[in-house]
């Protein structure tokens, strides 16, 4: 698969996702949020909380085992920046994971965890409350 197709395929996954969460009752805020050193691929607000979502999707494999450190720690800055540049730092928040995995949705709660993980480990930490729903 070619960049080009990948990216449509991302793009296609990430809207298959948005959808999923409006469903739920969420209100979409911005989709693919870049700044410098990192990219939130959906802000929405649930309820009162502001919540970045990052979708992963993997055809074969386990798309959770995809969330590296370096990938985390890029989403927590950019949440970050985000409420600073948007002066909404003192909103509650969290950061949910939507997992795609061929015609599965896994969506999990606060399932990434700035601080949860070890630089020099590769494990995953335990993810949030977890939803699944076929797509």
């Amino acid at each position: 698969m070619n960049k080009d197709s990948r990216v449509r395929l991302g793009e296609q996954k990430e809207e298959l996702a948005a959808h999923f969460v409006t469903d739920l009752g969420y209100t979409i805020i911005t989709r693919n949020y870049k700044i410098k050193g990192g990219e939130i691929d959906i802000v929405a607000m649930d309820g009162s909380i502001l919540v970045f979502l990052e979708v992963r999707y993997r055809h074969n494999t386990n798309p959770e085992e995809s969330v590296a450190v370096k990938k985390t720690k890029s989403v927590v800055f950019a949440a970050q920046e985000y409420m600073r540049r948007a002066e909404q730092t003192s909103l509650p928040f969290r950061i949910d994971l939507i997992a795609i995995q061929e015609e599965e949705i896994r969506h999990y709660k606060g399932g990434i965890y700035a601080d949860s993980w070890d630089e020099d480990s590769q494990e995953q930490p335990e993810t949030g409350d977890e939803y699944e729903a076929d797509a």
